[in-house]
């Protein structure tokens, strides 16, 4: 699936302190929100495999009218060069980068 990713550099930034205060809870200081179709749905570790199965996860993506791929042809790098995938040691694809050079 395609998805934003949003890092706060300061953990003290209002925009954090909002999401924790509205969507925290008090046994644990959550650092990651994920929303679906605005929704929000837990933080990252709502979607591991034991809270959220892939069935569930599917219906939830296509009723948001998610995109399954981020790549599009024609789609290019902030210079105009390739993207080029982003790979875990396993070989799990993660997103794409903008190659440089």
């Amino acid at each position: 699936m395609c998805y934003v990713q949003d890092v706060w550099a300061e953990p003290d930034a209002q925009l954090m302190k909002f999401l924790q205060c509205k969507y925290g809870d008090v046994e644990h200081e959550h650092h990651s929100f994920v929303f679906v179709d605005g929704v929000f749905v837990g933080d990252g570790f709502a979607l591991a495999s034991d809270k959220l199965s892939d069935g569930r996860l599917t219906t939830m993506l296509r009723h948001a009218n998610a995109r399954f791929t981020c790549l599009r042809e024609g789609d290019t790098n902030l210079i105009g060069g390739d993207l080029e995938s982003c790979t875990q040691d396993d070989d799990t694809p993660t997103g794409t980068y903008s190659k440089n050079g």
